[in-house]
């Protein structure tokens, strides 16, 4: 028994497939970001139950209210049939558009999500262990911190066997600030094996007390061609912090690494078993 992640190149996006492999009847995907044609449900589509002529998608999280988290979210919506989502409760719509420059097909279809996806799916396990947190306007507020959209991602982990992801959004320090002093975030980061780089490794996304609560095996860059100096140098920052993993290049080498990033790997595949430690490889 395994759990596949499945971390799509969409540039500067994310998107990540969750694929239990005996049950992908709750398959679930964190955030739907996408690249010009490609879409990330074309391919993580082919591994799922049908219902009809559709791939049945369990569950959609959300972790950020920011266009490249949910660019997707259109061709996802017509493609695949949705049955439960989680997305953060920290944002009305009519507060999400006013912090938005312009009205898009994805900003309407998360629009009628939110309207129709109203009552939880109960009376099933998952195969993993999902657990969600954010901070709620309030909290911004009193630590004198801007109501954005970076500030308010939901961060998400998600645990199969003894490997845990921790995929925080967009959070930066300011906000990690108040995340960090959190004991069930601290507890949460103690367990975790793979990190995703918060904010796509910009420097904005770093503060260095994650890691008084995280060790983790590798880092995971979501993140376009680098343009900007801290795309680069925030690479050995984190990789500082990270033990290092075995991975198996396109091809067919392996090299030993502390960080990957999608903008030279390309789509990454994680499979972790239900017991013992996770193989990681180019998809």
């Amino acid at each position: 028994m395994t759990c596949h992640f499945i971390i799509y190149n969409v540039k500067l996006g994310q998107c990540i497939g969750v694929l239990p492999d005996d049950q992908p009847d709750h398959a679930m995907m964190v955030d739907c970001g996408h690249d010009g044609d490609f879409h990330p449900i074309d391919d993580f589509g082919r591994y799922l139950n049908k219902i009809g002529n559709k791939p049945s998608l369990r569950t959609l999280a959300l972790t950020n209210y920011d266009h490249d988290h949910f660019s997707g979210l259109p061709k996802l919506y017509k493609s695949a049939k949705i049955e439960s989502v989680l997305l953060p409760k920290n944002l009305g719509m009519k507060e999400i558009r006013a912090l938005k420059s312009e009205s898009t097909d994805a900003l309407d279809t998360l629009e009628h999500i939110r309207s129709t996806y109203t009552v939880p799916i109960r009376g099933y396990t998952r195969p993993f262990t999902r657990k969600a947190f954010s901070l709620e306007q309030m909290e911004l507020t009193n630590a004198g911190i801007p109501i954005e959209t970076n500030h308010l991602s939901q961060m998400m982990f998600v645990k199969y066997g003894q490997t845990t992801f921790c995929i925080p959004g967009d959070l930066e320090c300011r906000s990690w600030e108040l995340m960090l002093a959190k004991p069930d975030v601290q507890d949460w980061l103690r367990q975790t094996n793979v990190l995703m780089a918060p904010h796509h490794g910009r420097e904005n996304g770093y503060h260095e007390d994650i890691f008084n609560y995280c060790n983790p095996a590798c880092v995971i860059f979501s993140d376009k061609p680098i343009v900007h100096g801290t795309q680069r140098d925030m690479i050995a920052t984190y990789a500082s912090h990270a033990d290092g993993i075995t991975y198996t290049t396109r091809t067919g080498d392996s090299v030993q690494r502390r960080t990957l990033t999608t903008r030279n790997d390309g789509h990454i595949l994680v499979t972790v078993p239900l017991s013992g430690a996770p193989t990681f490889k180019a998809y």
